[in-house]
């Protein structure tokens, strides 16, 4: 398995980013666990597939390099039978540069490991629950990439914005609706962007007029209350399942809203 080099720059990056995190989000996580592992696209499948057989995680197996096309980073989550182990991993592309810098990605994957590990009582929210009921499999893809972007944004020293000021171009609405990793994590970053606005956490009573024009505006009004909360990374089935719906509802009027547009020229 491919160790992490002492002297590789990497590990001060990833040592800077768990200070940071640990002091943000009260953990104490080292550099062992967490650990980071650094792959390329070459060596990717060998490795992933050796870590999460050790780890016993629910990940799924890599096939080819091909599965690593799109992807920077990745944690993977330790299982003890049903339950998370406390022990777990982040891969990480060496072999790629120019998208995010390395301590925000991190820090992103940082906080998938709190979340995963803290949003459903000792369980793999993912796991426990029926994902063939669609309104909550689409409601935990946007959670689970929001809220570990969230806690980056939270980590990073996030400052409030204001939603009633926010104007989505049409390029930005087009994204919304593609379906590669590329404007998922887009989308997932959007919407992490507006859990950092002065309407929910300083104005709430501002919230309902200041997304009413904005794309997946059911989508904030559902996690906004959430966000509130000490805890806010522990989720139920309930508000998974009218993230999902509110989800589907606002991509289904995304679509007519840049259909109308289109005619309109």
């Amino acid at each position: 398995m491919l160790a992490l080099r002492e002297e590789c720059p990497m590990t001060e990056i990833y040592e800077s980013a768990l200070q940071i995190f640990n002091e943000q989000m009260g953990t104490s996580y080292t550099a062992t666990n967490p650990e980071l592992i650094l792959i390329t696209k070459k060596t990717g499948v060998e490795i992933k597939n050796a870590v999460i057989d050790r780890l016993h995680a629910s990940n799924h197996h890599a096939e080819s390099p091909s599965d690593f096309n799109y992807m920077r980073a990745e944690a993977l989550i330790g299982m003890d039978g049903e339950k998370v182990s406390g022990q777990s991993t982040i891969l990480y592309r060496e072999d790629i540069h120019g998208w995010e810098d390395p301590q925000t990605v991190f820090l992103h994957e940082l906080g998938h490991v709190f979340a995963l590990t803290r949003e459903y009582a000792g369980k793999l929210f993912y796991d426990a629950i029926d994902m063939e009921n669609t309104a909550l499999f689409s409601g935990y893809l946007i959670w689970k990439e929001f809220i570990a972007d969230y806690i980056a944004r939270i980590c990073k020293g996030w400052y409030p914005i204001r939603l009633s000021s926010y104007r989505p171009t049409a390029a930005d609405k087009k994204r919304f609706l593609k379906q590669d990793q590329h404007n998922h994590d887009f989308l997932a970053g959007y919407l992490a962007q507006a859990g950092c606005a002065e309407e929910i956490h300083e104005y709430p009573e501002r919230l309902d007029a200041a997304v009413e024009r904005l794309p997946f505006s059911r989508c904030i009004r559902v996690f906004a209350p959430q966000l509130q909360k000490e805890r806010f990374w522990e989720i139920n089935e309930e508000l998974i399942e009218d993230l999902g719906d509110a989800f589907l509802m606002d991509k289904t009027f995304l679509m007519l809203d840049l259909e109308y547009e289109k005619m309109r020229k």
